[in-house]
């Protein structure tokens, strides 16, 4: 009876181990295959216990060195680390059960890698703390769309602003090109009157001087309008310089463009 016992006990544990070396194996197949970096990590040191290819394919790194020789530490970017490590902290405190962060890590040839990694522990709250789990994933290209995509939205912003530029310079152009012709056009009145009329005479120098302060009052609005002019302490009337900001704009705008004032 105790020999059929023993054997009964035998085979109870032979089944044993081979489930769990098939669950072993189909672990370990998991773990090695993931589309994702996966490593286990020393919570009390940072050194890394466990890595899958992946992980090291992400940082450049081969097992042997990841496992030898390099802390999660190490390989993170100073900007990233101080959040990375204030985050685990609040895990090791048992303040929460896992984070998720973006962070970047220093690739083995110098470059920049973006991951999004979360971690979570292996321990329960009031057990040794050992090891926890990282995960990685990296998002690299997706961040430099995203920075590609910025950069051609700056650059579409920067041509529609020198496109103002040029609209704005238009009109300006425009508005000097007629007060010019008009102060030419008075000026050869006044040579050809001589002083045989002083009436005309003193009517185009009364053209002359109106067109010189429209255009001193031009260059006064482009300088305010720039905020280049001299800065001077004094009361305004808002109702009247919205009302001349708005004379200016419309004097520089598009026909297609409408300016309502309220």
């Amino acid at each position: 009876l105790v020999g059929l016992l023993i054997a009964v006990i035998g085979v109870v544990l032979d089944r044993r181990n081979i489930a769990l070396k098939r669950s072993e194996a189909r672990f370990r197949t998991i773990f090695e295959q993931a589309g994702v970096g996966v490593a286990f990590i020393d919570s009390r040191t940072g050194v890394i216990r466990r890595i899958n290819k992946r992980y090291c394919d992400i940082v450049g790194y081969t097992v042997d060195e990841m496992m030898d020789s390099k802390t999660f530490q190490e390989i993170t970017h100073p900007e990233d680390l101080g959040e990375d490590l204030r985050l685990f902290q609040q895990v090791k405190d048992g303040v929460t059960r896992g984070f998720d962060m973006k962070k970047r890590y220093y690739h083995r040839d110098g470059s920049i890698v973006w991951v999004n990694l979360t971690v979570s522990p292996t321990w329960q709250v009031g057990e040794a703390q050992q090891y926890h789990i990282a995960v990685v994933e990296d998002i690299t290209e997706r961040i430099r769309a995203q920075e590609h995509e910025q950069e051609l939205e700056q650059q579409l912003l920067q041509s529609q602003k020198i496109e103002s530029l040029g609209t704005l310079a238009g009109g300006i152009a425009h508005d000097f090109n007629n007060i010019i012709h008009a102060i030419l056009g008075y000026t050869a009145l006044a040579a050809e009157s001589g002083t045989s009329n002083s009436q005309l005479l003193a009517s185009c120098l009364e053209g002359i001087e109106t067109g010189g302060k429209r255009a001193a009052k031009l260059v006064e609005q482009i300088l305010a309008f720039s905020r280049k002019g001299g800065v001077e302490t004094s009361s305004l009337n808002l109702r009247e310089q919205v009302e001349e900001a708005i004379q200016f704009l419309r004097s520089t705008m598009p026909a297609t463009i409408e300016l309502v004032s309220n």
